[in-house]
């Protein structure tokens, strides 16, 4: 008996994606479609580097840095922390670089109480605007 399925024809197969995230010394970094070839090429060509450092990166290449927080699907998808600071909630994943981990623990060190206005810009970007509060009303953006 013949299968009723149809048969994929070869112009319809799916072509090879390219990735649209590379990461070096635990920082990301958007690469190909919106990003310039030659910036690509670059970003490559560092990340095959052994003990490479983010300072070492050129000021230039860090513009493309991706600083966007995680998206909910994100979070959820993946191993992570939500912080409470200055009742504000920030989520820490595994894709977390490390100098924002940092700024974490030089906040959370701090002996004095913290005011969100004490919190750098840096770490603001990983606050979760959604997130329910202690007292179960959320936070508008």
């Amino acid at each position: 008996m013949a299968s009723q399925l149809p048969t994929a024809r070869p112009d319809f197969a799916l072509k090879e994606v390219d990735p649209d995230i590379i990461c070096i010394d635990n920082h990301r970094f958007r690469i190909n479609y919106d990003v310039p070839q030659e910036v690509t090429d670059r970003l490559y060509h560092l990340a095959e580097q052994e003990d490479l450092r983010y300072e070492d990166i050129p000021h230039e290449l860090k513009e493309y840095e991706s600083r966007d927080p995680p998206t909910e699907e994100e979070m959820g998808a993946s191993i992570g922390t939500f912080i409470d600071i200055a009742g504000r909630e920030f989520f820490m994943g595994p894709d977390t670089p490390q100098h924002i981990l940092s700024l974490v623990d030089e906040v959370l060190q701090r002996s004095e109480e913290i005011a969100y206005e004490d919190i750098p810009n840096e770490l603001k970007e990983y606050e979760v605007t959604s997130a329910t509060l202690k007292n179960g009303s959320t936070r508008a953006n």
